[in-house]
C-alpha cells in the first residue's frame, strides 16, 4: 500500500488555498461540523463534538500515511474540508468527498477545491479514477460535482447505510483520461 503525501507545492488557484489540518483548527472544526446540513448530507455524525474532532485530528496523518484517506482543510481560516478516502491502490481509484462551512457556502469553494484536488489525485498521485457521491436530494452537491469536472454516470439504489438507513446515490466520476 502506498502512502499518500500531501501536495507539494500545498494546491491553490490563487484565491483558494488546500492545507493539511492544524491542532488550532479543533475549535472551529467543533463548531462548523454542529451544523446540521453537514451530517444531512454526510457521514458526520449530527452529535459531533470535541471529543470526535480531536479523534479526527489524531487519525488524519496516520489514515494519510497508510495510504487510505488525505483530507485537506480549505483556506487558511477554516472554510471546509475536501479528501480522498476509501482509497484503492489495486485500482487506483479513490471516492472524494467535502464540506463547506455555512458562513462560506455559495462561493464556489466546493468546486474549487474538489477541482483542485482531483486533478492533482489524477495527474500527480497515481490515481485513475475518483469517484463522488451525492444524495438525489442535494442539488447543490451535484453542481460541485460537474463544475469541478466529474460526469454523471448513473444512480445506485440503497448503495449504502448512512444514519442508519439505506441511501440512494448519483455516482460522479472523473478520470485521468478526462485531464
Amino acid at each position: 500500500m502506498a502512502q499518500l503525501h500531501y501536495p507539494a507545492p500545498p494546491l491553490s488557484d490563487g484565491a483558494l488555498r488546500l492545507r493539511p489540518y492544524r491542532a488550532e483548527d479543533l475549535d472551529a472544526l467543533v463548531a462548523e461540523l454542529s451544523d446540521p446540513e453537514i451530517p444531512r448530507w454526510t457521514n458526520v455524525p449530527s452529535s459531533y463534538g470535541r471529543e470526535e474532532g480531536e479523534a479526527f485530528l489524531a487519525q488524519a496523518d496516520p489514515q494519510r500515511l497508510a495510504g487510505r484517506a488525505l483530507t485537506l482543510a480549505i483556506g487558511d481560516e477554516l472554510q471546509g474540508a475536501v479528501g480522498l478516502t476509501n482509497v484503492d491502490w489495486r485500482d487506483r481509484r479513490a471516492e472524494m468527498g467535502y464540506w463547506v462551512a455555512a458562513s462560506w457556502r455559495g462561493r464556489g469553494l466546493a468546486s474549487r477545491a474538489v477541482a483542485l484536488l482531483s486533478a492533482w489525485a489524477l495527474s500527480d498521485a497515481g490515481f485513475e479514477r475518483l469517484d463522488l457521491y451525492s444524495n438525489p436530494a442535494n442539488g447543490a452537491s451535484q453542481r460541485v460535482a460537474e463544475k469541478a469536472g466529474f460526469t454523471r454516470e448513473g444512480f445506485l439504489r440503497e448503495l449504502r447505510y448512512r444514519q442508519g438507513e439505506r441511501e440512494d446515490l448519483y455516482v460522479f466520476s472523473r478520470l485521468a483520461s478526462d485531464l
